[in-house]
């Protein structure tokens, strides 16, 4: 079998390293390598695109209508896991995947330092955190699976042990058509848990409480654990006070609806800071929140 991974960033590097440790032909190419002809593309069997290449790339359309598989760098982990779950290497792994618009990297660092508290070896992995294809090879109890929309595209083998799923609100809408599209796509990581899982919608205490009880973890200590967990980085955080003046770093609220969260968790007129690429969303729904914000710097 001869593979082609494009991109090759993390996700593309795992997947090419995956696939060359089973001594399979691998190709990787990027956008900023000359265009091959369309000659070329018929040689593969398999298509591993990475998660910033989406479904209208001309790569991707060109894979889709020669009619080879495709699988992401999470797909690939997922078939593996199930593999060793078959061979019976597997079986008390828990693999917890867990999606949404936003919120999602602190709820999954949340519930890997639960279990690390409580004595399991867990690991966030996926969109934050080291690659699946690579995490899953190690001696771990538990893999928390953080899932894009991109990563979910390519996903369609049930292994989740237990999934939850975030609210979702207006994202991304410069890659997909429409609001719908995007809502399906993130949904669709209900069909990934296996017979016997768990699966719940609704925000992260929620997911957290019935997280728990599915893998019969102590409340108590399930408590405890959360009361030593360090937020993340670029989320609310106080990185400076001078003249009573807070400055705070929320650059991971990327879209309209985060940076309405943000302005709820403000108790003084703010001094807004927006730019970055627009992906689509209507900036009407800060309208509630503005009389918080003093000067929006653009």
């Amino acid at each position: 079998m001869k593979v082609l991974v494009y991109g090759s960033g993390v996700s593309g590097r795992a997947v090419e390293k995956f696939y060359k440790r089973q001594g399979m032909d691998v190709v990787v190419l990027d956008d900023s390598m000359p265009k091959p002809s369309m000659d070329f593309f018929t040689q593969f069997s398999l298509f591993s695109p990475s998660p910033g290449v989406p479904r209208s790339h001309w790569v991707y359309q060109k894979m889709q209508t020669l009619g080879v598989e495709i699988a992401g760098e999470l797909e690939l982990a997922l078939r593996v896991l199930c593999q060793k779950r078959k061979e019976g290497l597997g079986e008390k792994i828990f693999c917890i995947g867990i999606t949404g618009t936003n919120g999602k990297s602190t709820l999954c660092a949340q519930i890997a330092h639960v279990f690390q508290v409580l004595g399991y070896r867990a690991s966030v992995v996926g969109n934050f955190g080291e690659p699946f294809l690579q995490a899953v090879y190690q001696p771990l109890d538990v893999f928390v699976v953080e899932c894009s929309s991109f990563q979910l595209e390519t996903m369609v083998t049930p292994a989740f042990s237990f999934a939850g799923l975030l609210p979702i609100t207006e994202d991304h809408l410069d890659r997909y058509k429409d609001f719908q599209e995007y809502h399906d796509i993130k949904t669709s990581i209900q069909k990934l848990v296996i017979k016997g899982g768990g699966f719940i919608c609704g925000d992260a205490t929620a997911i957290l409480e019935k997280c728990s009880s599915h893998f019969h973890l102590p409340m108590q200590g399930v408590q405890e654990a959360l009361a030593s967990f360090v937020s993340l980085p670029h989320r609310m955080q106080k990185v400076h006070e001078s003249n009573g003046v807070v400055y705070i770093n929320d650059s991971k609220a990327t879209n309209v609806a985060s940076v309405c969260f943000a302005l709820q968790k403000c108790f003084s007129p703010v001094v807004l800071l927006l730019g970055g690429v627009y992906k689509g969303g209507d900036f009407a729904s800060l309208i509630p929140w503005m009389h918080m914000v003093k000067y929006v710097v653009i």
